[in-house]
């Protein structure tokens, strides 16, 4: 049952964990490096599965550098660099 005359704005903190703009930009950074990261990974796997050894190489080469500069970049907090970097490796 919906009470109208309840404060709508006690729930506001029940959809956003955080109101910081930059500690919504670093979740935001993170997630899509680590979307980045498990790509390279889920197409190492179908690679793999299929019996392209060269490609699942390159595949794997490449989540290997993901995760050294996820590893290296996660205590930085210019989150525009990071996403720059990651988008050009």
């Amino acid at each position: 049952m919906i009470k109208f005359n309840k404060n709508s704005e006690s729930n506001a903190k029940l959809f956003v964990e955080s109101s910081d703009p930059n500690q919504l930009r670093a979740q935001r950074v993170w997630r899509f490096v680590t979307v980045i990261w498990l790509t390279w990974l889920l197409f190492a796997g179908l690679l793999f599965y299929r019996g392209y050894e060269t490609a699942t190489q390159i595949c794997i080469i490449e989540s290997i550098v993901i995760f050294v500069l996820i590893v290296a970049c996660r205590r930085l907090n210019d989150f525009r660099s990071i996403m720059n970097m990651h988008l050009a490796v």
